[in-house]
């Protein structure tokens, strides 16, 4: 894979390899459980945005819907070989082409490329497996996300306000979308 130099400052990692997706194993489940991921408490709201919410308590939500397996599907996120987080999807059509995708990585993980380089071989596999449309929503004020998600060529297609609540407060939502077509142009 050949870096724009517009990557380099993404912060992509320099070798081919550093992040490989796998199935999700027992240390992966051990580091999101025990929370492994968030020891340090700066991380730990900072992945909460802000917002008066641990942010462990996101992850292990989001992690209890997809080692359920009833309606989520999911790989793990490797770098080097250790567990720093799972890419997972949902069908949203009955046929299985058009899903939504969630990301989530450790704290310790972010900022060094590991995210769009998860990204990129999961939307390898994604459309080499039929799926023709995939959207992610993302709250408003993740900025880092919304910027990684625009990159890869994700296009915003609406804002729904209020759409999410923690606590007694809502926040907005803006989804994405990214067709087949679209991919690798």
């Amino acid at each position: 894979m050949k870096l724009a130099r517009k990557d380099l400052r993404l912060g992509v990692l320099d070798r081919p390899g550093d992040v490989e997706l796998r199935p999700i194993n027992a240390d992966l489940v051990t580091a999101v459980v025990e929370d492994q991921w968030f020891d340090d408490e700066q991380a730990n709201r900072r992945m909460g945005f802000g917002l008066g919410v641990d942010g462990r308590v996101l992850a292990y939500e989001a992690f209890k819907m997809v080692v359920s397996g009833e309606v989520v599907t999911a790989t793990g996120i490797f770098r080097r070989g250790e567990p720093v987080g799972f890419v997972a999807w949902v069908p949203k059509s009955h046929d299985g082409r058009r899903v939504a995708v969630h990301m989530h990585l450790a704290p310790n993980a972010q900022g060094y490329g590991v995210g769009p380089s998860a990204m990129s071989q999961w939307l390898d596999i994604a459309y080499a497996d039929g799926i023709y449309r995939v959207e992610a929503e993302v709250l408003a004020i993740n900025r880092p996300v919304i910027r990684n998600l625009t990159h890869f060529g994700f296009h915003r297609e609406s804002r729904l306000t209020s759409a999410w609540w923690m606590g007694d407060n809502t926040y907005d939502l803006i989804m994405f979308r990214m067709l087949r077509k679209d991919w690798r142009k």
